[in-house]
């Protein structure tokens, strides 16, 4: 949202729709923040069960508040159904339609441009990030499997590669002293610059704002989107309420 506000300053009116639980309510006290900071005003919300599949009421809601953008604080399959929804609704004709957290290439392909075009969406990861450990590793994955790797696939190397990382810097397969050696560690991720910070072990890492590509602009079926920026934006410990760790269990 922050390079959105920044990128296009008159969306000065925004409604968001947000799942009812921790997840969803920490997007939207962050949303409101970042609009208080821009000088833009939250005009309303709704909010929907974890189960919910129908998004209708929660559409007519927000174009009943006459918004300039339309925030979706949705994930996974819901965010994928709202966002369908939102464009039968005709609301992209309307205003800005904005997605605070995509799950990567997986779900971008299942929308299609049909839908994606136009469209703000947040995301952890993206194959074209011009990184040489990204290229390397869209490579060796392309020449593995035979397609272009998601979010999901980033994740799983960057989480192994960690582990072993930390194994490694250890000396030891223990979890308390892998951990220590992880804390305050910075690396060169397929994003760039990152660093588990020591604090609240938060991976301090590059986010994207992507755009959704018309059919006509895509170079290949995998290009979606255009990458419009890449930057860190987190709360401190204290302002996220994680003023100390604390094992489960305890």
């Amino acid at each position: 949202m922050g390079p959105l506000l920044k990128l296009k300053p008159e969306l000065k009116r925004w409604y968001t729709i947000t799942t009812d639980y921790v997840f969803g309510e920490g997007l939207l006290t962050a949303t409101k923040d970042l609009l208080a900071e821009a000088g833009a005003t939250h005009v309303g919300n709704s909010y929907h069960s974890l189960d919910e599949t129908q998004f209708s009421s929660y559409l007519n809601n927000a174009r009943a508040a006459n918004p300039d953008v339309l925030l979706l604080l949705n994930f996974g399959g819901q965010s994928t159904t709202s966002l369908k929804q939102a464009i039968s609704f005709g609301l992209r004709d309307e205003l800005t339609l904005a997605m605070a957290v995509s799950s990567g290439l997986e779900q971008l392909r299942a929308l299609g441009p049909e839908v994606l075009e136009g469209v703000y969406m947040g995301g952890a990861y993206w194959h074209t990030v011009d990184t040489s450990r990204n290229k390397e590793f869209v490579d060796a994955f392309r020449g593995e499997y035979g397609r272009t790797p998601g979010t999901l696939a980033a994740q799983g190397y960057e989480g192994a590669r960690m582990i072993l990382e930390g194994v490694a810097r250890a000396g030891s397969q223990d979890p308390e002293a892998v951990i220590e050696a992880l804390e305050g560690y910075t690396y060169d991720a397929l994003t760039g610059p990152s660093e588990i910070r020591a604090d609240d072990h938060q991976l301090l890492k590059d986010y994207l704002l992507l755009r959704g590509k018309a059919r006509a602009e895509m170079a290949d079926e995998d290009d979606l989107v255009e990458v419009l920026s890449s930057g860190q934006s987190y709360k401190s410990p204290s302002e996220a309420g994680c003023d100390a760790l604390v094992p489960l269990g305890e």
